[in-house]
Order: structure tokens, then sequence, then C-alpha cells
């Protein structure tokens, strides 16, 4: 009979739990005072579980908190510091770029309407964006969010960290990154350098909208946060993700609805928590992109 190996856990006696294969490197970290100037290089994931960490990369600073992870790839200068009175929680992966190669091949389409050259310079080269993102916002994040969720409950084991274990990392990397790689094609600016400083702004607007869409928040708030004029977020909002501020910020408020009336929650404590100003707005819009009322939406289907 065959006994399973042991669960993979936050060890906070020996800080840090390490395994390497091929293809990449896996550590489970718990620390509370740590500071240390490294090299970066290849693919490497930072996704805080617990707690901040701050990383510096090539000057550019990334205060990565609870739920966030920082994705950065190539050869980089970089440092991290941990400073808190309790142990800060995170996973950490580095993947070959040789596997990141096969995953990106793979995706490869005779009809995308970019060359093999420019995709694969994008991973492979100077120009890919390293970035912080919320966990929840994509594939990955939601990748290492179940992660983390089978190391909480023990259902991680050691001998699950083979090589297909990375092979999922690189595909959700690839997946994400393929579509960054298209929105930053969508930015006119001549400097590579200006064009990821503003991707990584609408991008902060983009997830403020997503942790806060069920508030009373204005356009003028979501560029102040984003360190932009109001003009210039909202043209180059709609330029490079397709759809205007408001447009993304009612298509939140309607995904979320829709699971909440899912849920048989009453219309008017769905419209409240979904962010409308009232049951009549909330209906009248709903009626207007759906055909139907929010209480026959469920009825028809």
């Amino acid at each position: 009979m065959n006994v399973e190996s042991t669960p993979v856990f936050y060890n906070e006696v020996t800080n840090c739990v390490k395994f390497v294969l091929k293809d990449g490197v896996f550590d489970l970290t718990s620390i509370d005072n740590f500071e240390k100037n490294f090299n970066s290089s290849g693919f490497g994931v930072k996704f805080v579980t617990k707690g901040v960490e701050r990383y510096r990369v090539n000057k550019q600073l990334y205060t990565v908190r609870e739920g966030n992870y920082l994705l950065v790839n190539g050869e980089k200068e970089a440092s991290v510091e941990i400073n808190s009175q309790q142990h800060v929680k995170g996973m950490c992966f580095q993947v070959s770029d040789g596997l990141i190669s096969q995953v990106v091949a793979s995706f490869k389409a005779p009809n995308t309407p970019f060359s093999d050259q420019e995709l694969s310079s994008f991973f492979l080269g100077t120009n890919f964006l390293e970035n912080k993102y919320a966990a929840q916002s994509n594939a990955l994040g939601i990748k290492l969010m179940d992660l983390h969720r089978q190391v909480l409950t023990k259902e991680l084991f050691e001998d699950h960290i083979q090589e297909e274990f990375f092979f999922e990392l690189a595909s959700a990397i690839v997946t994400d990154q393929i579509g960054v790689f298209k929105e930053l094609q969508n930015i006119k600016s001549v400097k590579e350098d200006t064009k990821r400083d503003l991707f990584r702004r609408l991008n902060l607007g983009r997830e403020y909208m997503d942790g806060c869409f069920e508030k009373s928040i204005t356009i003028e708030q979501i560029a102040l946060f984003a360190g932009m004029s109001e003009f210039h977020f909202f043209r180059l909002f709609r330029q490079t993700f397709g759809l205007s501020p408001y447009q993304y910020l009612t298509k939140k408020r309607f995904e979320r609805a829709i699971y909440l009336l899912s849920q048989g929650l009453p219309i008017s404590d769905v419209a409240v928590e979904s962010g409308f100003s009232s049951i009549h707005s909330f209906s009248k819009s709903f009626k207007r992109v759906y055909g139907v009322s929010p209480s026959n939406h469920f009825q028809i289907k």
C-alpha cells in the first residue's frame, strides 16, 4: 500500500520550506523580520497570504499585501524587506524560461494579430511587464489562492510537487500575460518604459474598481488612486481595455447582481449590495441590458 507523503505547510520554525525541481522552485515562507538584496532571474512569483512584504525591482517599489502577488521576469536587481511583529506568510515560485517557452509555443495560433516573434520577445525579452496583481483578478491568482487553501486544509502533499505542478503555473502565467500583451499594444506610446508605467497605473485603477464597485465611487476618485488626471485615465482606460471606466463598473455590478439573484436574495437587497443607487435604477438598467426584469431573469433561463 502506498503511503501519502507529508502535507506541505507553513513552517514557522525553519522559516522556509523549499522544493526544487528541474523546471521550477517552490517555497513556502513564514518570516517576521528579513532583509535581503538578490539578483532575480527567470519568472518569479511572490504571493503574500498574510501580512505585507516590500520589494524593490530595478528601483521600482512594490508593496505586496495579503491577497496580492508580484510577477517578475528576467535578470533584475532586487531586494525584499519584511518587518512585522507577527510572521508574514507567503508562497514563492521560480519557473524556468524553458518551460515558459514551451507553453508560449503551445498558445500560438495562425490567426493571432501578433507574430510569434513578438510574443516570444515579450515573454523572454526585456519588455516583459513586471507588476503587482490582485489574486482574485486573473488565472494565476486564482491558482495561487487554491494552492493556499490546499496548504491550510493539508490537502497539498509533498509528492504533489511534480513537473506538472509547474506546468500548470506556467500555463496560468502565459494565459494572463497574453492578455496583458494585447492590452499593452493598445497604449500608443513610443517609449516602452512609459507604456509599462501607464499600464500599471491603469491596472491600479481597475483593481480599485474591483475592490469597491459596490460603493458609490467616481471616475475622479479612481483616476486619483491611479495617479492620473480624470480625462487621461478615462481615455487610456477605454483605449486599453475596450470599455470605459463607467462601463467596467457597471459590468462588475451586474456580475455581482446576477450572482446574488441566483442565491435568492430580494431584489431590493441585490440592488444595494451590487452598488446601484436604487431598486428603480437597478431594475431599469437590468432590463435595458438583459431584456427582462431582474425578477424574471432566472424564470426564463
